[in-house]
């Protein structure tokens, strides 16, 4: 991300990696992620998810809930392939985590069956 001091993997938001199950109609789409970086500047980022079964990484970006005092969701838009339909979800990440990426699980379908954060201990 141009102009941005990186954080510290853990300390002040994290990077976030996406697990796209098997059978998800997501696989292969993309994600557009909304939210606050690590120096507090609300931002997006698409990403391009991999096949079902396989994690997608997104280096160099953290991403956090709140900053100075505001409080928001991560909002991430999630894409098919062919472009037929989306999903939106609120993902609340955590400030610091000791993990290098933290992982949010990609939807199975539009009915936001299996989304959401992965199991981790922050």
């Amino acid at each position: 991300m141009v102009g941005t001091t990186p954080a510290a993997a853990g300390t002040n938001g994290q990077q976030i990696a996406w697990y796209v199950p098997l059978n998800s109609e997501y696989a292969n789409g993309t994600l557009v992620v909304y939210g606050y970086n690590q120096n507090g500047t609300w931002t997006n980022q698409t990403v391009h998810l991999g096949a079902g079964g396989t994690n997608t990484y997104d280096p160099g970006w953290w991403w956090r809930s709140a900053y100075g005092g505001a409080s928001d969701a991560v909002r991430m838009f999630y894409y098919t392939s062919h472009g037929g339909s989306y999903l939106e979800q609120d993902v609340t990440i955590p400030t610091s985590c000791n993990v290098t990426y933290f992982p949010i699980n990609v939807p199975r379908n539009s009915s936001g069956a299996g989304g959401g954060p992965g199991q981790v201990s922050c």
